[in-house]
């Protein structure tokens, strides 16, 4: 058994730590190593997904010596010219080791020249000066077009990309000098950009004859494929002597989804229990004990979700209600690694963020805002019917959650059915986070004691085509089939109808009836 470990929570993972994208490294390495046809690509993926990692194991070792290659990681420069600079001066460091044939001796004065121009200036230019910028473009396109006529290729990465939206002031010039490197027929420079977001969502209203995401091939970078996952699960057999059964294997991937980073974390968690003689593993226990890292990137993914302005689409496509939205929407979101299919419904990152994180969002984002107020509605209600539902039928138990899930038995639902609240509700109540289905299965299988009077004493059947219309409207598995989704008219009879409800019930409770503390459902 391996006594290290070589799942690695965070950071740029190499050797047997990086795992996965075996295939797609062998490409890589051929597109920008052994061929001579040019190659520029845009890495396009979700934080943490592993791109700088797989970028940097690429090139690891690899470049020949004739071959210049420069890393530059965006985040960490101040401005427009210190990214060429920092190139330039690396691309100094090079030629000052290479052994340039005699035929192009005069090309390799006036590039150290051109090099020498850059490199010694004690200040940045101002770029926003027409002449200063006229010159220092020149002098970037002049360099690398002496290097392409010395022979020498050149392969730049630019990670962080994202940053050019703050780096490049001038936004047009600056990025029109990109697309000209990656581009000129008399320049020989292999390129590759990392980022989160697309090049063409980065230049975003600049105005170019010709844009960098033309002369860039977009390669999303998604989770771990079938075969990567295979990878990582013989590392536990083979390693560390665990064989994960198909249930372990579930809960892993329902908890980290695909991504490597998550994947690692439970990977490292797991290998430290078995090094440490834990031959029962409980994957939930493991998780909520010792992977608090996973929700905390989770939570940063939310906010993030939310400066872009992407919950607003990611809530429809996964939860629902399945609104607003176009096959553009859900392919840009697959495209970027965002989204996958998984049991025939959209998932972002994980099944486990999809019905927690995003779910406990849904009621914050004003998507739906109807059927949003009518889903609190009905909640509000169960929760002030709770004390005497537990009163009459014996079902207080020792915790919040124990007593609420004995109140949804009680209303006829199955366990099975409430699995998927169960998971996640140890974060917070089951009643916080049960699904619009449980919610309506509750208010039905009470109906006649409790919820009756809160809808003018109705049969909850006068109810049931209404309802099942609000369950289809908020089902996340029949999402992305057309023949699911809510018509116009709908939506607007639903919008009606949940009006109609939502201030029929409001009526029904006095302005001073206080909610009661889901604390006080326990013994």
């Amino acid at each position: 058994m391996n006594k290290d470990n070589i799942f690695v929570i965070g950071g740029q993972v190499k050797g047997r730590s990086f795992i996965g994208r075996k295939d797609l490294l062998a490409e890589f390495r051929r597109d920008f190593l052994e061929s001579e046809s040019r190659k520029v690509v845009s890495v396009v993926g979700l934080s943490r997904s592993g791109k700088t990692s797989f970028v940097k194991n690429v090139f690891d070792n690899q470049v020949p010596d004739n071959v210049f290659y420069s890393y530059q990681d965006l985040s960490v420069c101040k401005s427009y010219f210190e990214i060429w600079y920092k190139v330039i001066c690396e691309l100094a460091d090079f030629m000052e080791m290479q052994d340039i044939p005699e035929e192009h001796a005069k090309h390799q004065k006036l590039l150290m020249k051109k090099i020498q121009e850059i490199s010694s200036v004690r200040e940045a230019p101002d770029l926003s000066n027409d002449i200063e910028w006229c010159r220092f473009n020149a002098l970037v396109i002049t360099i690398f077009k002496l290097l392409a006529r010395m022979s020498i290729k050149s392969i730049l990465v630019f990670d962080e990309f994202d940053q050019a939206r703050h780096l490049f002031t001038l936004k047009t010039p600056e990025f029109a000098l990109f697309r000209t490197i990656f581009s000129d027929g008399d320049i020989n420079v292999f390129a590759i950009t990392i980022s989160r977001r697309k090049i063409q969502t980065i230049e975003g209203g600049v105005k170019l004859s010709s844009s960098v995401s033309g002369v860039t091939d977009m390669r999303p970078f998604v989770g771990f494929s079938n075969d990567d996952l295979e990878e990582y699960y013989q590392i536990l057999r083979d390693d560390y002597g665990h064989e994960c059964t198909t249930s372990e294997r579930q809960e892993i991937e329902y908890y980290a989804g695909n991504l490597p980073y998550l994947m690692a974390i439970i990977g490292h968690n797991i290998a430290d229990a078995l090094m440490e003689g834990d031959s029962q593993l409980n994957i939930r226990e493991i998780f909520q004990d010792k992977c608090k890292t996973i929700n905390e990137y989770y939570d940063a993914c939310v906010k993030s979700f939310e400066t872009e302005d992407y919950l607003k689409k990611l809530i429809p496509i996964t939860i629902g209600p399945n609104i607003g939205l176009t096959k553009y929407d859900i392919d840009d979101f697959l495209n970027i690694g965002l989204i996958h299919v998984s049991d025939e419904r959209y998932v972002c990152i994980s099944e486990y963020f999809t019905e927690y994180h995003l779910t406990s969002k849904l009621l914050e984002i004003p998507l739906w805002s109807e059927i949003i107020e009518f889903e609190k509605t009905l909640k509000r209600i169960i929760l002030l019917e709770t004390p005497d539902i537990i009163k009459k039928y014996k079902l207080a138990k020792n915790t919040v959650n124990d007593t609420e899930l004995e109140v949804a038995y009680k209303a006829g639902i199955s366990y099975k059915s409430m699995e998927p609240t169960i998971k996640f509700s140890w974060q917070s109540s089951v009643y916080k986070v049960m699904s619009i289905t449980i919610t309506i299965k509750i208010i039905k299988g009470y109906w006649e004691d409790f919820f009756k009077k809160y809808f003018n004493n109705k049969s909850a059947m006068e109810f049931d085509t209404f309802f099942s219309k609000i369950i289809k409207a908020r089902n996340g598995i029949a999402h992305g089939h057309e023949d699911e989704c809510i018509t116009d008219s709908e939506r607007n009879e639903i919008d009606i109808r949940c009006r109609e409800i939502t201030d029929l019930i409001g009526k029904k409770i006095s302005p001073t009836t206080k909610i009661p503390d889901e604390s006080t459902f326990r013994l």
